[in-house]
């Protein structure tokens, strides 16, 4: 079945990958991925998306119920999962605990920013 990957909130989309395979694990690569700005600075990442299952583009507007892709195993992976990521800034380096956002949206109109907590965020899901 497919698991279809929603936007976390309002943003605009910052970059949009695709047609990429699954690569060595080595590699490092996201893969498929889709980066979102959010309009409080905060970005969210989703990554390993399936090969050709990004619907938008850069500059795109979405909202929670705009889908992105499909959950895959694109980029450096060893199976199927959705990694997603929550950053304070465009930098992998200000990414925070995605846990929280897992349930809330990382924008709710009027959340400051929050400050970077220094761990790496890295929530998969095994489908």
């Amino acid at each position: 079945s497919q698991n279809i990957v929603y936007a976390n909130c309002d943003g605009v989309v910052d970059t949009a990958v695709d047609g990429l395979d699954t690569m060595p694990v080595s590699s490092g690569s996201w893969g498929n991925y889709v980066l979102i700005r959010h309009p409080n600075g905060m970005y969210t990442r989703y990554c390993h998306l399936r090969k050709w299952s990004v619907k938008i583009k850069k500059g795109d507007s979405v909202n929670r119920n705009t889908q992105l892709g499909v959950i895959g195993e694109s980029g450096a992976v060893t199976a199927r999962h959705l990694h997603f990521e929550v950053q304070t800034g465009y930098s992998s380096s200000t990414r925070i605990n995605p846990e929280p956002y897992l349930t809330k949206p990382v924008y709710d109109g009027s959340s400051p920013t929050p400050e970077p907590i220094g761990i790496t965020g890295d929530i998969t899901y095994q489908t």
